[in-house]
């Protein structure tokens, strides 16, 4: 077994990974986690720490060998339910998605361009306000409701995951069939909590819901107009 924990842009997502990365690492001593990262370390995968880019879905031998050899280990992606990933999910892989207010995410990528742009470059720099940022909102709800429709993964939503992370994670192990005692979901709430850092590891404010306050009634009104369905779909309100 291994993991696939994918999500939406800003939606949590790599703390979502780092939980379970870490419930992993805590309660099955015996894990494939080093084994996957050096697949990409040493260049056998493309990609950056855990998170894999450029066909990797296209190596199922390859992955379901390290799982059966060293034990789970955890893939990060951003990218869409394909049909490579489903045969991933087909021979064994648990699939976990996190979800998020797609006009939340949008306040979120464009703090994220703007702190990249202030250090010098990076991804989203270019997203600057809602007008230009609602395109890639919408290629983010386009595949988010791919994943949702498809009833694979396990669906984790940022306001959970940020206001009750030791239900979320108790419930992240009942998912990966983990036994993991309430020491060790403590442990790991705990861990993360310790290293979080605004502007750092993608974290900008773990506010649950920013739209409201920080985004004006016309931008509010154009990402209804423009993404109302999805919202909606992905169980959110317009209201």
């Amino acid at each position: 077994m291994f993991v696939l924990s994918f999500g939406m842009q800003k939606s949590a997502s790599l703390l979502l990974t780092r939980y379970t990365i870490n419930l992993l690492r805590m309660a099955l001593p015996s894990n494939g986690h080093l084994e996957f990262e050096a697949l990409i370390r040493d260049g056998v995968l493309q990609g950056g720490g855990c998170f894999p880019w450029g066909g990797w879905e296209y190596k199922k031998d390859l992955l379901c060998d390290l799982a059966d050899r060293h034990g789970p280990f955890v893939v990060k992606s951003h990218g869409a339910l394909t049909q490579p990933v489903q045969r991933l999910i087909e021979a064994g892989a648990k699939a976990i998605y996190s979800m998020r207010d797609p006009r939340d995410i949008l306040l979120s990528l464009i703090d994220h361009g703007a702190l990249n742009k202030s250090r010098g470059g990076g991804v989203f720099e270019e997203h600057t306000n809602v007008e230009n940022t609602l395109p890639k909102v919408m290629e983010i709800c386009v595949c988010a409701y791919t994943w949702f429709l498809s009833d694979l993964p396990c669906i984790f939503r940022y306001r959970d995951l940020v206001s009750q992370p030791h239900v979320e994670v108790g419930r992240l192990a009942k998912h990966l069939e983990i036994d993991a005692s309430d020491e060790i979901i403590d442990r790991i709430v705990e861990k993360e909590r310790r290293k979080r850092e605004k502007g750092k590891d993608c974290f900008n404010t773990g506010l649950l819901t920013r739209f409201r306050d920080e985004m004006s009634p016309d931008g509010i009104r154009l990402c209804n107009d423009t993404l109302g369905f999805y919202i909606e779909q992905l169980g959110y309100s317009l209201d």
